[in-house]
């Protein structure tokens, strides 16, 4: 059977024969990113697929309604600025594994983010988490500047 190259980790591989189109080897992490890439397609392209778990999550955040509040109340100190020294997940919680993005937008975003541009600083990449999820410093480089039209966006 033909070798092909991983599509995460370009590392060569036999794919199985049951999958014609394999295009990332069965390491853990390629699986977990092919995973990443099918659900990033899947909720661009599909509005049924987006609006169930829309449904889910905010259900999800209805159940459990004071979980950031108590994570940052029992959680590591945020101020220190040093990732190595953080723990962003305490021993409960690495127990469970955190399966989707939680975030719902705040009603008052607007007013939380004004025009401008901003450095984004990735601050660390919390352990068992397995969507794309980043822990930031967002810092203002310049304000006023025109807001970014629905239109023009790339989203």
């Amino acid at each position: 059977m033909q070798r092909l190259r991983c599509a995460h980790c370009n590392d060569l591989f036999t794919p199985a024969p049951q999958v014609p189109k394999q295009t990332y080897c069965s390491k853990p992490n390629c699986q977990k990113e092919r995973r990443k890439q099918w659900q990033k397609n899947r909720l661009q392209s599909d509005p049924d697929y987006r609006a169930n778990q829309s449904r889910a999550q905010k259900a999800w955040t209805e159940k459990n309604p004071d979980y950031w509040r108590e994570l940052r109340q029992t959680g590591p100190d945020y101020g220190n600025s040093d990732p190595a020294e953080q723990d962003f997940l305490g021993r409960e919680l690495l127990q469970a594994s955190i399966k989707m993005d939680s975030l719902t937008e705040p009603q008052n975003l607007k007013k939380a983010l004004f025009d401008g541009v901003f450095r984004i600083k990735v601050l660390a990449e919390p352990r068992n988490v397995k969507m794309d999820v980043w822990i930031v410093e967002l810092s203002s480089i310049h304000a006023g500047y025109s807001p970014i039209l629905d239109s023009s966006r790339d989203d």
